[in-house]
């Protein structure tokens, strides 16, 4: 399995959910479409379209809302992912076009991130783009919530090509993914991770992957890992908020 840099170290795992999303996300983007990928935070919504662009060769540009979105700032974070440059001094049209005309250049891929937090008027500056550069780049609107939020402005609604709702993992389905994620895990029990998950992960991978860089900086090269050892890590992710995020 390939790796993709999102500042994790662990090899992506292929649940049911995520085998739909590169279904999904494979035709949106090799077609230049719309697709959408409904989620709690953690779940691997951003970390799967990632992996499908490098798969087909494609530049990825991740936009990640504020929560509180201001005017413009669809254009403005757009703009900044795929330029890196600042936006001060620069008006609603010197945005529209710098953004558009950057991607017309290349082969891009959009990924917006905390969609549901856009206004319909932020909707229609990315169908603009979408329409304006004749379909040039593909797009993967995700967060929690955003296929309810999109309904808020039709024209992006009736564009989106295909949508998956990753679900948090449960059951056999963590245990399988979690102990496949690291040799360590592959050596735990399975009711030692379940209550590791209960505890902080919540059927989410990013905290089980931050899990492995916990037992890393503590040294433990070695499985099964300890029921003690994750309740230490449960407790030092709490305490900074790293498992919250």
């Amino acid at each position: 399995m390939n790796s993709v840099d999102l500042g994790l170290t662990t090899p992506l795992v292929h649940t049911s959910d995520f085998d739909r999303g590169v279904l999904v996300s494979k035709a949106a983007i090799a077609k230049n479409r719309i697709a959408a990928i409904d989620g709690v935070p953690g779940v691997g919504k951003t970390t799967c379209v990632r992996q499908v662009a490098n798969e087909l060769d494609r530049q990825v540009a991740l936009v990640t809302l504020p929560a509180r979105p201001k005017p413009n700032d669809l254009l403005r974070y757009t703009y900044t992912a795929l330029e890196g440059g600042s936006t001060a001094g620069m008006t609603h049209f010197d945005l529209q076009d710098s953004v558009a005309a950057i991607l017309s250049e290349g082969e891009w891929v959009i990924i917006v991130d905390e969609m549901q937090q856009a206004a319909a008027a932020a909707m229609a500056e990315l169908v603009w783009l979408y329409e304006h550069t004749y379909h040039a780049f593909g797009v993967v609107v995700a967060g929690s919530g955003v296929l309810e939020a999109v309904q808020r402005h039709p024209q992006l609604a009736t564009r989106i090509m295909g949508s998956v709702h990753f679900q948090p993992l449960s059951g056999g389905d963590l245990i399988r993914t979690v102990q496949a994620l690291d040799e360590r895990f592959a050596a735990t029990r399975g009711s030692t991770l379940l209550a590791h998950d209960e505890a902080l992960c919540l059927g989410r991978l990013r905290p089980w992957a931050m899990t492995l860089e916990w037992l890393d900086t503590l040294g433990v090269h070695e499985g099964p890992v300890t029921p003690g050892v994750l309740a230490q890590i449960a407790h030092l992710m709490v305490s900074s908020e790293v498992g919250a995020a």
